[in-house]
């Protein structure tokens, strides 16, 4: 994703360039209409992440093809991240996927009287 410097207008930190919030924008929206569930990760931390141990340290990422301090990973920092995503996004997915109830059965049809 390319990131636009900030600006007086925008306030501080870095802001998304209208063209990437369109084009998610876009995909929810053909995704909805196609009838096909759309998943946004916030991808915070996912380069600094071990996928292995679940361990986040800025130190997990001294260069970008060495990784985790603690058990040792070796891994392009990119491919860590998008292996973080996918990870984040089969948790999330069981509450996408999860059915909804169907209402309890008494026994009793609608409208009758009987207790």
């Amino acid at each position: 994703m390319r990131w636009s410097w900030p600006t007086p207008e925008r306030g501080p930190g870095l802001a998304l360039l209208p063209q990437q919030l369109q084009l998610g924008q876009h995909l929810a929206y053909k995704a909805r209409r196609a009838g096909v569930p759309f998943l946004e990760m916030d991808p915070a931390y996912t380069s600094q992440r071990c996928p292995r141990r679940g361990h986040t340290e800025r130190a997990n990422r001294p260069t970008r093809d060495r990784f985790c301090s603690r058990c040792s990973l070796v891994g392009s920092a990119d491919v860590v991240a998008g292996v973080n995503v996918r990870n984040r996004a089969c948790s999330a997915w069981v509450f996408v996927t999860t059915p909804v109830p169907a209402p309890a059965r008494t026994g009793r049809t609608v409208g009758s009287s009987d207790p």
